[in-house]
């Protein structure tokens, strides 16, 4: 199987899922520690997982789940290798009987079902012994795995693994190319020295690429993949912008990846949060073929859209917040989007409650309460809808957003035609 994609609007053919089990109980116990916006239903987020897939099935998509995917594979030997590796490189031991756990661990791997040995790696549990009592610690569970888009970007070229620049994330990407190895799926995988990169700041456009920088990616680990990127005449890089209602304060968290507060929902349609994508700059680097690649001009990304022909749909910073961007398109103008009314009560909620200990969110929080009050929390409206010809599927994901994500975050492209 060949990874491929090019734009944001070509039919999806098959995509890649993990829907969030038991190392995200541990996220939803400390929500800002792990990443999260808030604590939610973790139940209520796996079913809300499951009508996403079976949404994208439903729609003549081919879903491969992970932890099917990986049992499945695990059934031949050599396969199986690799998965107790990887959960051999994920347990710790430590105190007076560490080498005898070990030893434990190792003479008895064989005797683990697949899906206890990738629960070790999602877990990344320490044993501790001392004077004869065990006590377990788990060490940064992947509560984000379900994040599927983060780990690696799908390219012209392939499948690019990423650098996650968070601790908490990092491991992440070791679980993600046993899967892509389960799908006989080959990737690349750049040498990123200090740079990172993260799936969410890239959004292909046919001729030409957006890429993200701040707070996860930066240009260093842009430009560790350029050059897999020849298929692009462009690659415009966007500057992170700092959300104007944060006062004295940078919280990379409100639009951390340029899919939180922009995408595409079909060939010539954008849409974004206005205020943000305004202040969004931009350096563009054109493709010169044998020359590499070349600075060109400095531009805002919402000027850049236009001079590319694009029509930018504008969302309200209450929309932009209940994730009303972070849509998926299945095709030219049909989409997957976050019911932003059935998450824009939590989201206000939330932000009240980080006003409350930090007045650095008192503007933001004073912006989205007055937003709710005015009903402005409806995108895709039915005049959108009628104006651009959109054919709009809605899905609640009030508690999967809480994660920080909707379903573009959470959608691994594996091949678009």
């Amino acid at each position: 199987m060949r990874a491929y994609a090019k734009s944001e609007w070509s039919q999806l053919e098959s995509v890649a899922l993990h829907n969030p089990s038991f190392e995200a109980f541990f996220g939803v116990i400390d929500p800002r520690a792990s990443l999260y916006e808030r604590a939610f239903d973790r139940k209520g987020a796996e079913n809300e997982h499951y009508a996403f897939a079976e949404t994208l099935s439903g729609s003549g998509i081919k879903v491969h789940m992970l932890d099917e995917t990986i049992g499945i594979a695990a059934k031949k030997a050599s396969f199986r290798r690799k998965l107790e590796g990887l959960a051999s490189s994920a347990i710790r031991y430590s105190g007076s009987g560490s080498s005898n756990g070990k030893k434990a661990f190792d003479d008895y791997i064989h005797s683990y079902s697949a899906d206890d040995l990738l629960l070790i790696a999602k877990l990344k549990p320490e044993a501790r012994s001392s004077n004869g009592r065990l006590n377990f610690v788990i060490n940064e569970p992947l509560s984000n795995l379900y994040f599927m888009r983060d780990q690696q970007i799908t390219t012209p070229e392939g499948i690019i693994i990423g650098r996650m620049a968070k601790r908490q994330r990092s491991f992440e990407t070791e679980i993600t190319k046993l899967f892509f190895d389960a799908l006989g799926i080959k990737y690349k995988t750049p040498t990123y020295g200090n740079g990172r990169l993260e799936g969410g700041d890239f959004i292909p456009c046919g001729s030409f690429a957006l890429m993200g920088i701040g707070d996860r990616t930066n240009i260093e680990g842009v430009k560790a993949v350029m050059k897999s990127l020849h298929e692009f005449d462009e690659v415009a890089v966007v500057k992170q912008p700092k959300h104007p209602l944060m006062l004295n304060s940078f919280d990379p968290m409100v639009d951390m990846h340029l899919d939180t507060y922009f995408n595409i929902i079909g060939n010539g349609i954008a849409v974004g949060q206005l205020n943000l994508i305004k202040k969004a700059r931009i350096e563009v680097f054109r493709n010169k073929d044998d020359l590499g690649w070349q600075i060109g001009e400095r531009t805002d990304l919402y000027s850049y859209m236009l001079e590319k022909g694009f029509s930018v749909i504008g969302l309200s910073m209450l929309e932009q917040a209940s994730f009303g961007s972070n849509l998926l398109c299945l095709r030219d103008k049909k989409i997957i989007s976050v019911d932003c009314g059935t998450t824009a009560k939590k989201v206000v909620k939330a932000f009240a409650e980080m006003a409350a200990t930090d007045k650095s969110y008192k503007l933001i929080s004073r912006e989205l309460k007055n937003e709710y009050s005015k009903g402005m929390y409806n995108f895709p409206s039915n005049k959108i809808i009628r104006d651009y010809g959109i054919d709009d599927i809605k899905l609640d994901l009030s508690n999967l957003t809480g994660g920080y994500g909707g379903a573009h975050c959470m959608s691994c492209i594996i091949r678009r035609h």
